[in-house]
């Protein structure tokens, strides 16, 4: 009779994180400009946003969590037909003390609708549109759900690519109402 050889199975699974609220946005003060290509870096991101000037404090730096592959992103805010328009950066740190570039993967424009949210007074985002260098600024690219009219949930997906950091930039004069971008890495 041959020997039997021990097999060690393995299971394919993804984390399960929950929808977090990773930016908060308020529709009164001044929204951050978009980031200059000098401005693209982990630490002069982090120093503007400590400074507060002309709206940076508004940016959010966001660390993607271990075994995170894809982010999913949907956005709620306060107003029907109001909007919200964020840039989407990534990074991944290259050194120590942390730092790394900045790649710009797109910006985000979201339209509320009427849907129900859990949070309360806040409806979900019924249509989302990306512009900017989502098909050069790397090698992955987005998928987007919009209802098309239909009151429902729309939703974007990146594939991380590995990145360490999200970074997210609302753009000055977009936001019609208070909004809040929320994501599920997976």
């Amino acid at each position: 009779m041959a020997a039997v050889r021990a097999q060690v199975g393995s299971e394919l699974t993804t984390p399960n994180f929950i929808w977090d609220t990773t930016a908060s946005f308020l529709s009164a003060g001044t929204e951050a400009t978009a980031l200059a290509d000098t401005e693209r870096t982990y630490k002069t991101v982090a120093a503007a946003i400590a400074v507060g000037a002309s709206g940076d404090d508004e940016i959010v730096i966001y660390p993607i969590p271990y075994g995170a592959n894809a982010m999913r992103f949907r956005a709620i805010g306060l107003t029907n037909d109001g909007t919200v328009k964020v840039d989407v950066h990534t990074g991944t740190y290259d050194s120590r003390p942390k730092d790394c570039e900045l790649v710009l993967r797109g910006t985000l424009t979201f339209t509320m609708g009427t849907q129900a949210s859990i949070t309360s007074g806040y409806e979900m985002a019924r249509a989302v549109a990306l512009t900017a260098l989502s098909d050069v600024a790397s090698t992955s690219d987005w998928t987007i759900a919009t209802a098309g009219g239909v009151e429902s949930v729309a939703e974007a997906m990146l594939d991380l690519q590995g990145d360490d950091i999200l970074v997210l930039v609302p753009i000055e004069g977009s936001l019609t109402a208070d909004a809040k971008i929320l994501t599920k890495p997976y």
